[in-house]
């Protein structure tokens, strides 16, 4: 018998998001928690972009 498998987990072991604005809150704690201005702007982008998809 097969066992159900698990939903993927991201790094911090979240499960995947379900809607824009979800994805949109975890980017922002995400560019918060940051330090370096490479990858903040990186993460900033990343919300620019899921902004622009809804």
């Amino acid at each position: 018998m097969k066992e159900h498998a698990q939903p993927p987990k991201n790094q911090a072991g979240q499960p995947p998001t379900k809607t824009p604005d979800e994805t949109e809150e975890r980017l922002e704690e995400k560019a918060r928690a940051q330090s370096g201005q490479a990858n903040k702007r990186r993460t900033e982008e990343q919300i620019d972009e899921v902004r622009t998809k809804r």
